[in-house]
């Protein structure tokens, strides 16, 4: 396998470098020869399989071996000719006299004191085909000559375990490796040079392994050795392996697979008049470049192994030969007991039909190759070659579904009908036709002809007297570029991204039995239009001139080249959209040309704009008003002054300083300009700008001096705070609009009660101010350079840092509900000096009133315990909290006296679940409560009638409980001084209604 580079050119010459020179010692003492038996081999040298190996006629490159005496020894070419591998044979050697024992000829042959001289074959009984084998066994050796590299022998046969689960699993247990021997790491002498016999002896000799045949395998594993261009070698058919440092289970299956005598899984790439078809007489074979465990590796388990080398092995079960008018299941690859292949046979190869989802161990085929498969096996052949089913969609080694293939020399179709879980269904049709149709002949675009990107291609019609024209297939030089059904004549197409030029297209039919007619035929030159760049513009400044452009519309280019007086000059990204002109080139107008460059180097015509170079600034413009000395009042000045020139760029602007500050750019068609000046003695100048952003000169002397009066500043205005403000912060935030100073400001000064409290630079316009407790005023003075000040109106604010007073809150009963507690009027108050502007009462936590003023008063239903928190905020933000508890009671009626006839009710509108009631005139009940107010609460209805309320024994309300039916209500309130008081609930037997309900009194302190 390939996982390093290839270098078969040098392995070869090294591993035959032996046979061609021998040294002088042997010549020397090779007096006469002699003949033993051997065992005939092929070692596969395998590189990089990760990559394709390359077009070639064949992708195996292989070394002749014989063992003799078990000991693994190079052949010549010349004395493997004609040799069957895996074979008895005698060898002929010439050796120094007394040598003559299989063992004494391997030594000395190993040692270069003997030379193989040829080899002929032993008639033996054939051996069993390797599929058949049975058990194996796999002996590793991990052998070294500098340091082991991180395998162990633990990670070793794991590998080891992964190679014979394999191959147990591809053949479906007609192979096995049931003996695995892994030996701890030994050292073996320096080989010098990628000597892989002499690896092999010595790596036997060091761990005294058994024989080695084609049931018996020996692995031979070395760190990675750089003289050795090739990852493993493995004896086909034989027992010898060879790894060179890789550790993944798919070198070792695929060098085993060598051992029973498989060759490459190799790909089929074919064409016909320049486009790429599935099957030709002009074929090449790329080495390796299939994904099958004898093809492409991994740095994994392998891919797996495909139906024509399983048929080589002889492992494939029940193979289905292809029959006309047949429909076959074909199930995945992996179902390897089943009928998984159907066999086409050709002139001297048979075709394999396989099909290969991209699942399990080959879910890492790429795209377009997951599906029904087809390899061509040569006859005699071990190795496999993958035909391309879809070659319009470049490598795509399926046959799409719903696609047709007609075999070559044969009258069969294959069209694959469906793929499910179940597998891929093969229709199989006899074709009948195997005459092409006549040619087409291109009416337009004509030979000679220019086209741009896109054309429409007209032919005649051609005829087909079998099964009829089904489609055309356009292509410019050897790309598909459209193909259309028939009747058509003609396509509208669009050519691929190729450089402008003389291109060849082609139309070619195709018939329903998919046989092509010759291709007709156009040399045509390719125009592509490429857009050229719009509204170019050069904008000069003091480095040169920057070129800018718009993109030209429609598809975006890929570049762009600069041209400047018709010179190339650079190429800039598709992406630019400017360029810079830059100095050196000689003062005056160049002329920039830009043009577009697409993809595939085709270009647009050049656009062209005038950029001015321009290194001289223009000539210092004169003032000519105000007169020298002359004074200004308002701190204004209107500054005129005579015309500059420049040559080149023209004037672009003028700039006006004060004191060599500009203050003032006007455009350079302007002669005038007013500015600010600060009070007192001042020098004005003016400098001219050109075109390119070079400034004229400054001179002193061409400018003018004038004298500004003191004015002034006018007041600055606080915004913030306003006036009255109310604070409990230890400082405040003052803003204010600013003031105005014709010769500008120097500092602003914040004046708390009249004294400055700080200082602001002349462009702020908000400072913070400490404040102590108690009223201030605020102010702001502006002053300016010559000292004249300027006062805002003050503002007013307060410092309070005192919270608010709150007052013992009030809770009154009253009527109403008492379902969810008793009602009650709540009243809340604070007073503070400065006002108060909230106060909140709540209740058990829940709130329960709120006010904007110093006062609350809020109707609420309390539970019995409540406690009541009153929260209060001053209007300088201060706040205060008081908590009250609320003491009162509840008593449920059965703690009275009762007299009369009373009845016990029960419901979930009582309080507590129960109450009495009585009908009868007189009946009463007597309770005792502590505190200053009492209330009766139970039930009215339309039926209700009227009670005698007595308070300590005296008489105080005749009560008609008559009204809208509800329980747990209010129906009567009293007050008394604070103490131990009773009350009496006499029935008055209202006629007609004489029912009375007592269900609680709640009582507050």
């Amino acid at each position: 396998m390939r996982p390093t580079s290839r270098n078969i050119a040098v392995v070869t010459a090294a591993a035959l470098g032996v046979f061609v020179a021998p040294t002088a010692a042997i010549a020397a003492t090779a007096t006469y020869t002699t003949t033993v038996t051997g065992t005939f081999s092929r070692v596969v040298v395998d590189g990089d399989l990760s990559t394709p190996g390359g077009e070639q006629a064949t992708g195996t490159v292989t070394q002749p071996i014989v063992t003799i005496d078990d000991t693994v020894l190079p052949l010549p070419v010349t004395a493997a000719a004609g040799l069957r591998p895996d074979s008895e044979v005698e060898v002929t050697v010439s050796a120094p006299a007394g040598v003559d024992t299989p063992a004494e000829v391997a030594a000395a042959v190993d040692d270069g004191k003997a030379r193989i001289l040829d080899a002929d074959p032993v008639v033996v009984a054939p051996a069993l085909p390797a599929g058949k084998a049975g058990a194996h066994t796999l002996t590793v050796l991990p052998v070294y000559w500098t340091a082991p590299d991180s395998q162990t022998p633990a990670s070793l046969r794991a590998t080891a375990d992964k190679t014979a689960a394999y191959w147990t699993e591809q053949t479906a247990a007609g192979i096995t490796v049931p003996t695995i021997d892994v030996r701890n790491w030994v050292q073996i002498a320096n080989p010098g040079s990628c000597d892989y016999s002499t690896i092999f002896n010595a790596a036997r000799a060091a761990n005294g392994t058994p024989a080695v045949d084609s049931r018996n395998h020996v692995l031979v594993y070395f760190p990675k050795y750089s003289s050795c261009g090739w990852t493993g070698l493995g004896s086909m058919p034989g027992g010898q392996i060879w790894i060179n440092g890789y550790s993944y289970g798919d070198a070792w299956e695929h060098e085993f697979g060598h051992n029973l005598g498989l060759g490459h899984a190799n790909a089929l790439n074919c064409t016909q008049s320049t486009a790429t078809v599935t099957f030709s007489t002009s074929c090449t074979v790329s080495a390796y470049s299939d994904y099958d465990v004898m093809g492409y590796a991994r740095y994994g388990d392998g891919y797996s192994l495909n139906t024509a080398l399983s048929d080589v092995l002889g492992t494939l079960n029940n193979p289905v030969t292809a029959s006309a008018g047949s429909l076959v299941k074909l199930p995945a690859v992996t179902s390897i007991t089943a009928a998984r292949a159907v066999k086409v046979p050709l002139t001297g190869s048979t075709l394999y039909l396989e099909y290969r989802p991209a699942t399990g161990r080959d879910a890492s085929q790429p795209s377009g190759w997951g599906g029904l498969q087809v390899r061509q096996l040569l006859n005699a052949d071990n190795q496999s070659r993958i035909l391309n089913m879809n070659p319009s969609a470049g490598d795509s080694r399926a046959l799409p579904v719903g696609a047709t293939w007609a075999v070559p020399d044969t009258t069969l179709t294959l069209t694959v009908e469906r793929i499910d879980a179940s597998g891929a269904d093969v229709r199989i049709r006899e074709l009948g036709d195997i005459t092409p149709p006549t040619a087409p002949v291109i009416k337009a675009p004509l030979s000679g002809q220019r086209v741009a990107g896109t054309a429409t291609v007209r032919w005649t019609a051609s005829t087909d007297a079998g099964s009829g024209v089904a489609s055309y297939e356009i292509l410019l030089d050897g790309t598909t570029v459209s193909t259309v059904n028939a009747p058509a004549t003609e396509a509208n197409v669009t050519f691929p991204p190729i450089t402008n030029g003389q291109r060849t297209l082609t139309v070619t039919a195709i018939d329903r039995a998919g046989n092509r007619s010759k291709p007709a035929t156009a040399t045509l030159t390719l125009a592509r239009v490429v857009n050229a760049p719009t509204g170019l513009k050069a904008v000069g400044d003091p480095d040169g001139s920057l070129v800018s452009w718009t993109a030209p519309i429609g598809t975006q280019p890929t570049g762009y080249d600069i041209f400047v007086d018709g010179v190339a000059k650079a190429t800039v990204p598709g992406t630019a959209i400017s360029w810079r002109l830059a100095n050196g080139l000689a003062d005056g107008a160049h002329v920039v040309g830009v043009r577009a460059r697409d993809e595939i180097g085709n270009v647009s015509s050049t656009a062209i704009v005038k950029a001015v170079l321009d290194t001289t600034g223009p000539s210092q413009p004169k003032v000519s008003s105000p007169r020298a000395g002359a004074v200004v009042t308002g701190n204004k000045a209107v500054v005129g002054w005579v015309a500059a020139t420049d040559s080149q760029s023209g004037i672009a602007a003028y700039v006006v300083e004060v004191d060599h500050v500009q203050v003032a750019r006007v455009a350079g068609t302007v002669r005038t300009a007013t500015v600010v000046v600060p009070d007192g003695d001042h020098h004005i100048g003016v400098i001219a700008v050109n075109g390119n952003g070079l400034r004229s000169t400054v001179a002193d002397a061409l400018g003018t001096t004038v004298k500004a009066t003191a004015t002034a500043p006018t007041a600055a205005r606080i915004t913030s705070p306003s006036s009255g403000k109310l604070t409990n912060a230890a400082s405040v935030a003052v803003t204010w609009a600013p003031a105005i100073d014709g010769g500008g400001l120097a500092r602003y000064e914040i004046l708390l009660d009249g004294q400055p409290a700080g200082t602001a630079e002349a462009t702020a316009t908000t400072a913070t101010v400490p404040l102590a407790p108690g009223a201030h005023t605020i102010a702001i003075r502006a002053v300016d350079p010559t000292g004249l000040v300027s006062t805002s109106a003050a503002v007013k604010i307060t410092a309070d840092t005192v919270a608010p007073t709150i007052a013992a809150s009030t809770v009154k009963l009253r009527t109403g509900s008492a379902a969810g507690g008793v009602p009650v009027t709540l009243t809340a108050s604070a007073t503070d000096a400065g006002g108060v502007c909230a106060i909140t009462a709540t209740a058990n936590g829940t709130t329960i009133g709120t006010a904007k003023t110093a006062t609350l008063s809020v109707s609420a239903v309390l539970p019995a315990g409540a406690s009541v928190v009153v929260t209060a905020t001053d209007c300088a933000g201060n706040v205060s909290t008081r908590t009250d508890p609320v003491s009162m009671t509840s008593a449920a009626e059965t703690a009275g006296q009762f007299s009369g006839a009373w009845t016990s009710l029960s419901g979930a509108d009582y309080d507590g679940g129960k109450a009495a009631s009585a009908s009868t005139a007189g009946a009463a009940v007597l309770m005792t409560f502590t505190g200053s107010q009492i209330a009766w609460i139970g039930s009215r209805s339309t039926t209700s009638g009227a009670a005698t309320v007595y308070l300590d024994d005296k008489k105080v309300a005749t009560v008609d409980t008559r009204g809208t039916a509800a329980n747990r209500q209010v129906l009567w309130l009293g007050a008394a001084t604070p103490g131990t008081h009773t009350i009496k609930i006499v029935v008055v037997g209202t006629a007609g209604r004489p029912t009375v309900l007592v269900d609680s009194l709640a009582a507050l302190s």
